[in-house]
């Protein structure tokens, strides 16, 4: 990999490398976003060819209520779960949101993580 800068950070944002944590609700370290179709694998941000069935997979450090969207509908939904993967059939814009539902009801609701997408194509 490339040095932690600011030309290396910049690149990363600019490719979309990234996602939105909320860390006063929970250390988001260790949260992945990835997807794989044939030999490519790619994360947040990349272009993923569909080639037969891709897969999505999504690792938090806790337990959390994991919810993948395609183009801002949802099409799964797992409670309780530190990973869970999704088979991609479709084309389309695909990004999780995470939630903490253990924390109380006036948090639980608010996305922990916001994931940049990956576009399978």
């Amino acid at each position: 990999g490339q040095p932690l800068n600011a030309a290396a950070l910049l690149a990363a944002l600019g490719e979309g490398h990234c996602f939105i944590g909320v860390d006063l609700l929970s250390d988001t370290t260790g949260f992945r976003f990835t997807g794989k179709s044939g030999a490519e694998a790619k994360i947040q941000g990349d272009d993923l060819r569909l080639d037969g069935a891709a897969r999505l997979s999504v690792t938090t450090a806790l337990a959390s209520r994991v919810v993948f969207l395609r183009d801002g509908k949802v099409v799964q939904e797992e409670v309780g779960v530190t990973s869970k993967e999704y088979v991609v059939t479709e084309r389309g814009s695909y990004r999780v949101e995470v939630y903490l539902p253990q924390l109380p009801h006036s948090v639980s609701s608010q996305p922990w993580i916001i994931s940049n997408p990956i576009y399978v194509r």
